[in-house]
């Protein structure tokens, strides 16, 4: 009798065993639970900056507000120059629009002209606008100034070279 006992445990001892085995290697892969955010990182991380602004120096900044105001300006003047193979911009001195193109004839520097008389260029705060021919390309030389159109007492005036 007690080795029927000792049987029927070592059989109920060994299908305990398989159970657990059967049920630790048929679980699915549960990949470890990632820490929610704003919980604390390893001590060996540092931690990320927070995305701030870079502060502006008073240059950058004024620079900054003329382009913000400029933008509606420059994107009509852009379009009108693109007609006549110009691209548009404004110079290191903020009062300065250049206009650069691969041929930058008369016609061109009329249509531009006109088209920045037209929508105000004076408001805009530029008062010098500046004519550049691009050289072909791998010559290595800068663009060619042709002409410039300036402000002088209340009068523009148009330098062809």
């Amino acid at each position: 009798m007690r080795a029927a006992i000792a049987v029927v445990a070592g059989l109920l001892l060994a299908a305990l065993l398989a159970g657990i085995g059967w049920r630790l290697t048929t679980r699915p892969y549960e990949p470890p639970a990632r820490p929610a955010p704003g919980d604390t990182q390893r001590p060996d991380r540092t931690p990320e900056a927070p995305d701030l602004p870079v502060p502006l120096i008073p240059e950058e900044r004024e620079r900054a507000e003329y382009e913000r105001a400029r933008r509606p300006f420059m994107a009509s003047l852009s379009e009108s120059a693109s007609s006549v193979g110009c691209t548009v911009g404004v110079g290191e001195d903020l009062s300065e629009l250049t206009v650069t193109g691969s041929h930058v004839g008369a016609e061109a520097v009329d249509a531009v002209r006109d088209a920045a008389f037209r929508l105000g260029v004076e408001r805009q705060g530029f008062r010098l606008i500046r004519f550049y021919e691009r050289m072909p390309d791998g010559s290595g030389l800068p663009p060619r100034l042709v002409a410039e159109v300036t402000l002088r007492d209340g009068r523009w005036t148009t330098f062809m070279r």
